[in-house]
Order: structure tokens, then sequence, then C-alpha cells
């Protein structure tokens, strides 16, 4: 098992001397997926004979062989900020992820923690052992939902959803108790705890109007603020007002600027406009709409040096 730290960030083009050989996943950087550090979204892409991964900028779109099989993109000490542990083994993962590097990393208890268990591991539990935020956020097409963050991971954590407008309503000594309030806030106020890629993939084929979002958040946190900080605090957590705005990272405000988008289909490379979380955004090229390409859903794949026949529309829904 191999962990890596933030490296020198590249580009995905100075990779492509990398590229060389054949299609064998060993001997091909692999589109592990992608990260906001400092605001900024980088690929991470790994070597499985290498047994390493690393950082690349965000400037082109990445292809890759699609009809080769999935391996696993390792998993994330989520106790230590931008730890990426690389797979032991690159095992076949249909989903990006096997079941061997899911245990390790614990993600999935954490979204259940409401309390201590010895079922959560300890990396987990230092986690969760510091202080968190809970936070509303409105997506293209307006869908709202209400969510969690440990505090050093904001701005990051919102950067990663792409969200059109968001707001920090309630901080919490730990990750147990925000979930609780997570918990209350979203049956009292009729919110979801979970937005689809699909459903902001739709909000982003229509034209993204930020303050018209803007609006639908703040009217929800005017007409609901005594209910908000009722709930909240009964659950332990500490009311924020009034909320603390987050605001849309640079690339993002770019993606948005690009809509309405089409869905990437046929043959397709091209320059980055930028990024609403994990989903790219294509540069529009003569005369034709800018294309969308969800880089979650091509994760573990090995990259390619060429363009070749894409068909996205099977893998965003």
């Amino acid at each position: 098992m191999y962990a890596y730290r933030i490296q020198s960030v590249t580009t995905l083009a100075a990779l492509s001397d990398l590229f060389s050989g054949d299609l064998q996943t060993e001997e091909r950087w692999l589109l592990l997926g992608v990260e906001w550090h400092s605001r900024e979204p980088r690929l991470r892409v790994g070597k499985a004979s290498l047994a390493q991964s690393q950082l690349v900028t965000a400037d082109v779109v990445p292809n890759v062989a699609r009809a080769s099989a999935r391996v696993c993109c390792g998993w994330y000490d989520v106790s230590k900020p931008d730890l990426h542990v690389t797979c032991d083994a690159w095992r076949p993962a249909r989903t990006g992820q096997c079941e061997q590097c899911a245990r390790r990393e614990g993600f999935r208890s954490v979204h259940l923690a409401t309390e201590l268990s010895k079922d959560i591991s300890h990396h987990v539990q230092r986690y969760l052992s510091q202080p968190h935020l809970l936070y509303i956020a409105t997506f293209p097409g307006g869908t709202t939902k209400v969510g969690t963050v440990a505090a050093e991971r904001v701005p990051a954590r919102l950067d990663e959803q792409g969200p059109v407008a968001a707001a920090y309503v309630a901080e919490a000594s730990d990750g147990f108790v925000v979930r609780r309030a997570e918990a209350e806030l979203a049956s009292a106020l009729s919110l979801p705890k979970v937005v689809r890629t699909a459903r902001k993939i739709a909000g982003l084929r229509e034209s993204v109007k930020p303050n018209a979002s803007r609006k639908i958040l703040a009217e929800l946190l005017d007409n609901s603020a005594a209910l908000l900080q009722r709930t909240v605090e009964a659950a332990g957590a500490v009311h924020i007002n009034p909320p603390r705005p987050w605001s849309v990272p640079a690339s993002t405000a770019a993606a948005f600027d690009e809509t309405p988008v089409q869905l990437a289909t046929g043959q397709f490379s091209g320059r980055v406009a930028g990024l609403a979380g994990s989903l790219v955004i294509s540069r529009p090229v003569a005369g034709k709409p800018a294309r969308c390409i969800d880089v979650g859903a091509l994760r573990g794949r090995p990259l390619l040096d060429r363009p070749e026949e894409v068909d996205v529309r099977q893998t965003l829904f």
C-alpha cells in the first residue's frame, strides 16, 4: 500500500510521453478522479506499475479507453487532508473502488455516524472528532440540499460538488453532532442530503442563472430562520447567524457561463472551459455548444493519447 500527498502539479499533455506502448492497464496512466485544491480543480492520475498517483491540471478533456475494465482508484485517509492511498493490487472495480479499499476508507460509515461506534475505524473516528459545519446548497436547476463538512475542508468540500450558491448555517464540536443536526434539518425543511449527478447534469443543460439560485437559497434561509435555529440547537450545534456564504470558484463560474451544455457524444476532445464539481465543461468549438463530461463515470480506466469514439450518455444516467 502506498500513500501520496500532493506532488508538483503538471499538465495532462505533459504525461503524453508516458502513454506510449500497448493498452495494458499496468503500463498506462489511469484516470482516478477530480480533486479541488486551493479553489482549483485537478485530475488525479495513477500508474499501476509505479504504484503511485499524482495531480495534473484539468486543461484538456480527458480521453480514456472506455472498453477497458475499470480498476480500483484507491482510497482517501479522511483524517489527513489530501492523503490519497493507491489500491495495493489495482483490483478490478465496477464502481471505481474495490471492497477492500472501501473498507479501509470507511467513508460509508461516516454518512451514518451520529454516535461513536466500534464499527467506525480509527482514522474515521479522528476525522469525526474535529469541528464540523452544516451547510445548505442550491445546484443548477434549483435543487437544494443540506450537507456537512469538516472545518478543515472548507471550502474544498463544496467546490467538489459544484453548487451555484451555498451557505454555512451551523457549526458543531464534532462530526457526530453535526450529522444529528443534518438529519433533523433535512427532515424539518424537507430537503435531500444528496443531489445525484444526473440531476446536476440536467441543471447544466439549462442556462445557469446564478442570481436566481442565490435568490432561491436566500429566501429559504429567510423563511426558515427560526425553524433552522431551533432545529440545529436542539441537536447540539451552534447556529451561524447570519449564515456564512460560500463563494463560487472561478473555474465553476466559467463552467456556468457556458451553459446550456450538451452531452458529449461521438468522437470528442477539446480544451476545458471549467469544472462544476467533477463535471468537465468543454470550450465551445465552431459555433457548437459546450459539452459536459462526467469524470466520475470515467475514473479507473486508462488515459489515451488520442481522441476516441465517445458516447457518454449511458454513463451519465
